[in-house]
């Protein structure tokens, strides 16, 4: 199966909407900022990209997207009201910059071998639409499911770092050759929350930082899993 890399959604992305720029590339994951102009109100947008990753026979299902807007602030209060911002995802966000609920995880989720232009932003477009409408009306018209990961995730043994499962295409033996040069804590980790289909915003913050220690200890350990 053929997936996109950095580099093509990049080009693909900048193609459709030349706003967006490659802001970083790490090679484990990317980010884009641009601006979205749904209705008439402009909204900076960051953009986080996940791709699969492969080592020798290992394939690490990590692929996510997350999105947030930078400007203007769309939580916690836009409305002045004590309404909170309907269809966001909260858990280890800032309380100003929640990550968009724009898809469904479960019935749409995110695929590596599609574009995240053709994808990803129509849904972020649709999101804005109707969160214009809600700022208006108070009344959420997107439809949509959200079933609140926020306080399941929380609720899992008293903490979010609950054990997690590894996927079934990593071998035993591969498994433990990958934990003894990387560390299970940030190896296995990662790979088994996102092969469970967690929600992305359950993979930022504390996360990001084993996937971002993940991909500086790639450059430096290829000779050692034998690549």
């Amino acid at each position: 199966m053929v997936w996109y890399s950095i580099k093509e959604q990049d080009d693909r992305l900048r193609d459709i909407y030349p706003s967006f720029r490659l802001t970083s590339d790490v090679g484990l994951y990317g980010t884009w900022e641009g601006f979205l102009t749904p209705i008439s109100q402009k909204y900076r947008i960051w953009i986080r990209y996940v791709p699969n990753i492969f080592l020798d026979e290992v394939t690490l299902k990590c692929s996510y997207v997350s999105v947030k807007v930078l400007d203007p602030l769309i939580a916690p209060d836009p409305r002045g009201t004590g309404q909170p911002t309907p269809h966001v995802y909260r858990y280890r966000q800032p309380i100003d910059r929640p990550a968009l609920c724009a898809w469904d995880p479960g019935d749409e989720p995110f695929n590596p071998t599609r574009f995240i232009a053709d994808d990803i932003i129509p849904a972020v477009i649709r999101w804005l639409v109707f969160y214009e409408d809600w700022l208006d009306t108070g009344v959420w018209r997107g439809g949509g499911k959200h079933p609140d990961p926020d306080a399941a995730s929380a609720a899992m043994s008293g903490s979010p770092s609950s054990t997690p499962q590894v996927p079934t295409e990593v071998s035993s033996r591969s498994a433990y050759r990958l934990s003894k040069v990387m560390g299970s804590a940030t190896s296995m980790l990662a790979i088994g929350r996102a092969h469970l289909g967690r929600f992305p915003s359950v993979l930022d913050g504390a996360d990001m930082w084993h996937l971002e220690l993940l991909g500086r200890r790639l450059k430096h350990t290829t000779s050692a899993l034998g690549i």
